[in-house]
């Protein structure tokens, strides 16, 4: 009897463990809304006097691509970073980037992607979070980028 409650056990937690890592990506609407735009940061002022400007592309395959556009006042230089991502819980509010970087969904929608840029964990004495609004890119930087 012991043996059958064990092996039951098991297998419950098991199942479970699988069904977390089952996020069907494809047919999730938070998902489409993420993957399916290019999305641009506010542009910000740096101390030299650039403006730089950040787009991420999200992938559904878990990686992603963020487009650097800094402008000097003459010319636009342009670099990119790679890296993955994914959600950090099942009702798909948490992006994860990795190590303690998290981005808290405020609000999704076609036209505004608004997080928390988190880092570290909540109750912990070093978190810290700033306020980040996305758009959809504009017709400037499509442009730019030969989007």
């Amino acid at each position: 009897m012991k043996l059958a409650l064990k092996i039951t056990c098991i297998l419950l937690l098991i199942c479970s463990c699988s069904q977390l890592d089952d996020n069907n990506y494809s047919d999730n609407k938070r998902i489409s809304l993420i993957c399916d735009t290019t999305w641009m940061g506010e542009s910000v002022k740096l101390e030299n006097g650039n403006m730089n400007t950040c787009l991420y592309d999200f992938s559904r395959n878990g990686t992603y691509v963020c487009t650097m556009v800094t402008f000097n006042g003459k010319e636009y230089n342009i670099s990119k970073q790679n890296g993955r991502w994914t959600f950090y819980d099942k009702n798909f509010n948490v992006i994860f980037w990795g190590g303690n970087s998290y981005w808290d969904i405020i609000k999704l929608t076609s036209r505004e992607f608004i997080v928390y840029d988190r880092i570290g964990e909540y109750g912990k004495e070093d978190m810290t979070r700033c306020k980040y609004a996305l758009s959809p890119i504009t017709p400037e930087y499509i442009k730019l980028l030969g989007k």
